[in-house]
């Protein structure tokens, strides 16, 4: 009977560790999607696409702090809405007029691109064009650790060092901390994961 009651509370014992890990690890599922690296001085900055105004003044607050020497916006196929004005070209007018940035500082991408992946094919061609070797990159923190994953898998062997910046992580509308709470959270955390395993399984994003 002993040994029973024995078993039976080791069992009980085994179950809430594994319910506790399972807790931490509910938890910290958004944590582990911001990857946030140590910030150097650096020959360009990039303000991927998407997102909203806090991308672009994360971006330019770097500029304007001496962190970098020059911008890139990427060349997508997103409109304004009802309107056939590209968003990259809003936000390029919207760093020179709004944030004073002068436009002779501010590069765009050639090749139009539809997803992160591509991306960042877009911005190594452009780096390896004007010989630029340190670049950081802007996204939005829920982005940040595929982002990583993606720039260091195409950058890989280019000689270009690499720093991935969130926009201000206290701040920002997504809190990793309290992602559950929310159904714009909980979708945003979801779709990263599936899209963190695809990349992952080698199915990169087209």
């Amino acid at each position: 009977m002993k040994k029973t009651s024995k078993i039976a509370l080791g069992g009980c014992s085994i179950l809430v560790i594994l319910v506790g890990i399972a807790g931490i690890l509910f938890i910290f599922a958004g944590v582990f999607l911001v990857r946030k690296d140590t910030l150097k001085n650096s020959e360009a900055l990039v303000i991927l696409s998407g997102g909203g105004e806090e991308r672009l003044e994360a971006g330019a607050s770097l500029y304007h702090d001496g962190k970098v020497r020059r911008i890139i916006l990427t060349e997508t196929d997103e409109l304004q809405t009802g309107s056939s004005t590209s968003i990259t070209s809003i936000n390029y007018d919207a760093l020179a007029s709004r944030y004073g940035i002068d436009k002779s500082k501010i590069y765009k991408t050639k090749k139009t691109s539809s997803s992160t992946y591509e991306e960042a094919q877009a911005i190594l061609s452009l780096m390896k064009q004007k010989e630029w070797k340190t670049l950081i990159i802007v996204t939005d923190n829920f982005h940040s650790r595929r982002t990583g994953m993606i720039f260091d898998k195409i950058f890989r062997g280019s000689g270009i060092k690499l720093s991935v910046q969130p926009v201000n992580v206290q701040n920002n509308w997504y809190d990793p901390l309290k992602w559950w709470k929310d159904s714009e959270s909980r979708d945003v955390t979801v779709l990263e994961y599936i899209k963190i395993f695809y990349f992952l399984s080698g199915q990169y994003e087209k």
